[in-house]
């Protein structure tokens, strides 16, 4: 290899410490290699990309050594979807693409953004593709999307082999045109003659859509891979029916898809397959799962933005997703010697005193059944549809439960967990989760599913994550979030049951379904001026994006926007701030709306804040005898649709004229009292009933100098300790914590607890609060020390009792007394090797049931590191192995199966 006198790099060594699912940590040494970017660019790309290669290869052996998140997994899914960052955290995707160049800003910061040259690329791309790629938003580039379709890429092979030179150029791994069909004549004439001209392909990317046939596609991609002799991404693949209609249905199931997608999802994780580096399943989002759309079984999403059971196993692919025991829940369910397994409204036998619930309640079509057994709660009767679930809540073939926060107080659910539930052969095996804020509509969580039973089973199902939900955090008193489950699925309305619960004996007395959070205590303040508006110092019409004059420090604005549809006036309409062109519709606000004539503005309370909007204020306006006289009122949450507030009327003047508009009161509007912290409360004002287009004026503001235009309401303050840092240090084989806050108000006191390895949190030490209302300073030295990995949180209490937790730290004490301990396999079957210090004339090792009852005791061989011992005698559960000798004694639990 040639050398390059000017080519600056640097190195680091890094180890990456991962939890294995048989809670073993295996540490993996990652060479990181940074080139000087400049230099680089100008390397013979051969070089490099055998250098790149080279690195990718180390990285691709360590992935093999663990069995963690899968780093293929992507999605590829349109950004101007509103809820995409939610369905890329829902899909737990490692990397995305949306058939765009430019990353978005809510792209999340876990999930690689990868951008594609959809067709035949300007300069400009290039130029932002550059920028871009330096500044780091991306590091692999797609090539064309479809070329050899009109309706998609409609690049021909002529143009792709002249612009990639240039997209070559730009230095970035680059991978080839996505045609329909990878072997077909578009793709295997561009690679032949990219090949012929020395042109880089670094990867190949594949598009399938097909019968769920696992084998024909794995066989697919070993004769891509021959073909091409490059490893592979696989940018679109589903199932698809491409002659499904009304008149004649989609002819696959959602099962066949699910068999498929486990088989084929297992296959790409193994050696033999390494050559497949990414995939990404396409699910549309804008239609819902039927029978009559080529790809109605294969959404990963319903229509109510949750995933589908082919969704949920599709992103907990590859993703260890242990149950864990609800830890100081906010509310949990213990149905165990319940009077009745269909009582209505169970309450809760955990309810934080913050909250309050309507307890479960069952839909009008659930089945009472007449079991003897009282440590359930259920029915029968529930739906036989496989994916719709529409037809079982049309039917009422559901469970609803609500939360609420009391006064005064708010929640944030992290988690929904303990779920234990009984079904029958015939009973049903999905269980759709949603929610609903107040009467919104409803939303999807998750679909979580079982394999069918032969016989009357106990299913314990997965925790479900929901500290990704933003309508989920933060709850304020007021709002009150609904949740259903809906059992799908049965193969028999009749004799198909299901239960929450397990069965009679005693072990089982336990929570069934749970949810862990933490409270706020929050102090509304008086009704106050959020913010205002005055014109008298606009010019031109006004600025775009005006700030408001007044606001509130608890917020931040948009300011006043205009649609782009309105047309701004000339500069000699001064102290106003307005446009012409506004709608000239007679009968609503619809034209307006699509034309983009009207305004909007927005604010976001600030982190910490609660706020509550309870009138608009009278505000000024001015207008030309051909403006418009008719005020649409609407506001919206989030990216979600907007909702009308009122309309407002005027009689038309004979002249340009000025008019006050009445209060508008919004305080019965709950979606807009007590909005939780950075979630944004747009409003848009569509004005409509113009009668000409060129002089049709509207402003804001009088031509006084007053404000013209403001929203009033009040601020809530969060009470509770507001925790600045938390850290979790070893300093001499003793774990230090230290922790600072920035404010404590009505509190009490914080609670250390700490587990190891994987037991449970257990109280470790109290300390009182410092009552600074600016904050402290705390330290807390933890002197017990074990191989384990140790877990520490903070208990926060209030006086008035309201509990919240801080994040969780570890540390790991793996250098304790510079000795080590360990043993593989764990779990173990039949046999295990043991790993200890150097042996001495008393070092023995002993084997302990959780029990306390001692199982074997071995001495050990002087001067000797590790010995392989028969485990096969004994019964299946936990056991600690102990290393003792003169001067130590060190444990190690493992699982025997």
């Amino acid at each position: 290899m040639a050398i390059y006198p000017n080519l600056h790099f640097r190195y680091k060594l890094f180890a990456l410490k991962i939890l294995t699912r048989s809670n073993q940590f295996i540490t993996i040494s990652i060479l990181e290699i940074k080139f000087n970017s400049i230099i680089m660019r100008r390397i013979n790309n051969n070089v490099k990309y055998t250098i790149l290669s080279f690195l990718m290869g180390i990285l691709s052996f360590n992935s093999l050594l663990v069995n963690a998140q899968s780093t293929k997994k992507g999605l590829c899914l349109g950004v101007s979807t509103t809820d995409f960052s939610l369905k890329l955290r829902l899909t737990k995707s490692t990397w995305h693409y949306g058939w765009n160049l430019r990353k978005s800003s809510l792209q999340p910061v876990s999930v690689e953004f990868v951008p594609m040259i959809f067709g035949n690329p300007s300069a400009s791309s290039y130029t932002y593709l550059d920028s871009a790629y330096r500044a780091g938003d991306f590091t692999h580039l797609l090539g064309f999307n479809e070329p050899d379709a009109a309706e998609q890429g409609n690049v021909t092979v002529e143009q792709a082999i002249a612009a990639w030179p240039n997209m070559v150029n730009l230095g970035i791994p680059l991978g080839s045109p996505a045609a329909t069909n990878a072997e077909g004549v578009w793709m295997t004439e561009f690679m032949s003659r990219a090949n012929a001209l020395n042109y880089r392909v670094d990867f190949v990317t594949l598009h399938w859509y097909g019968g769920p046939n696992a084998a024909n596609f794995l066989a697919l991609l070993n004769r891509v891979y021959a073909l091409y002799n490059k490893p592979i991404w696989i940018t679109e693949f589903a199932i698809a029916d491409w002659s499904a209609t009304p008149s004649r249905p989609n002819i696959y199931s959602e099962p066949q898809v699910l068999d498929f997608m486990k088989t084929v999802l297992t296959a790409l994780e193994t050696p033999e397959y390494s050559f497949v580096h990414r995939f990404s399943w396409f699910s549309k989002t804008n239609i819902s799962p039927d029978n009559t759309s080529p790809l109605g079984k294969s959404l990963l999403f319903d229509g109510d933005g949750g995933l589908t059971y082919l969704g949920q196993y599709y992103a907990n692919h590859k993703i260890a997703t242990p149950r864990v025991a609800l830890v100081n829940p906010l509310i949990a369910w213990n149905v165990f010697g319940q009077p009745s397994v269909g009582a209505q409204n169970i309450m809760p036998t955990t309810l934080n005193s913050a909250l309050e619930t309507s307890g479960f309640v069952r839909g009008a079509g659930v089945n009472l059944t007449s079991s003897t057994n009282t440590n359930i709660w259920g029915g029968s009767g529930w739906s036989t549809e496989i994916i719709d679930v529409g037809p079982a809540i049309s039917q009422g073939k559901y469970i609803d439960f609500n939360i609420s926060a009391k006064a005064n107080k708010s929640f944030s659910l992290s988690k929904l967990g303990a779920l234990k539930i009984i079904t029958n052969s015939t009973g049903p095996i999905y269980f759709k989760l949603q929610y609903a804020i107040d009467n919104g509509a409803y939303k999807g969580i998750t679909t979580l599913f079982v394999d069918r039973p032969s016989a009357t089973t106990v299913f314990f199902l997965d925790d479900v994550d929901l500290s990704i939900f933003p309508d989920l955090q933060d709850v304020a008193a007021g709002k009150t979030v609904k949740f259903r489950m809906i059992p799908f699925g049965a193969t028999s309305a009749s004799t198909g049951v299901f239960y929450i619960g397990s069965n009679v004996t005693a072990n089982n007395n336990s929570n069934s379904l749970g949810f862990e959070g933490t409270i706020k205590t929050i102090q509304t303040g008086a009704t106050t001026e959020l913010a205002s508006w005055n014109f008298f110092n606009q010019t031109g019409g006004g600025t775009q994006a005006m700030a408001p004059t007044f606001l509130n420090s608890s917020l931040n604005s948009s300011g006043l926007i205009k649609g782009s549809g309105v047309t701004n006036v000339t500069a000699t309409t001064d102290r106003l701030w307005g446009a012409r062109a506004w709608s000239l519709d007679l009968t609503g606000p619809d034209a307006g709306i699509t034309g983009n004539k009207f305004f909007t503005f927005s604010f976001t309370p600030k982190a910490d804040n609660f706020v509550s909007f309870t009138e608009i204020n009278p505000f000024k306006i001015r207008i030309s005898s051909l403006g418009p006289i008719n005020y649409s009122i609407q506001y919206a949450i989030g990216n979600e649709a907007f909702k009308d507030i009122t309309v407002l009327n005027i009689i038309r003047p004979s002249t340009t004229s000025n008019f006050t508009l009445p209060v508008i009161d919004i305080s019965g509007i709950s979606e807009l009292q007590n909005v939780s912290p950075n979630k944004t409360v747009n409003f848009r004002i569509i004005p409509w009933g113009a009668t000409n287009n060129e002089f049709s004026h509207f402003y804001l503001g009088d031509l006084t100098n007053v404000n013209s235009f403001g929203i009033n309401g009040s601020i809530a303050n969060v009470l509770p300790v507001k925790l600045k840092s938390f850290t979790a240090k070893n300093v001499n084989d003793k774990v230090v914590l230290k922790w600072q806050t920035s404010s404590e108000i009505n509190f009490s006191h914080f609670i250390i607890e700490r587990k190891v390895g994987n037991g449970d949190f257990k109280e470790l030490s109290k300390v009182k609060s410092a009552g600074l209302t600016s904050g402290s300073n705390y330290s807390f030295t933890d002197d017990f020390a074990s191989f384990e990995t140790h877990y520490y949180r903070l208990k926060m209490i209030d006086f008035d009792g309201t509990i919240a937790y801080s994040y969780i730290q570890f540390a790991n004490l793996n250098n304790f007394k510079n000795q080590s301990l360990s043993l593989y396999p764990n779990p173990a079957v039949s046999e295990v090797t043991v790993s200890y210090p150097i042996a001495n004339p008393n070092s023995r090792l002993k084997i302990i049931g959780i029990d306390g009852k001692a199982h074997a005791d071995y001495p050990l061989e002087v001067g000797s590191i590790n010995k392989k011992i028969d485990v096969s005698d004994l019964e299946k559960g936990y056991y600690i192995i102990i290393y003792n000798n003169s001067s130590s004694s060190k444990g190690l639990k493992f699982i025997k199966n």
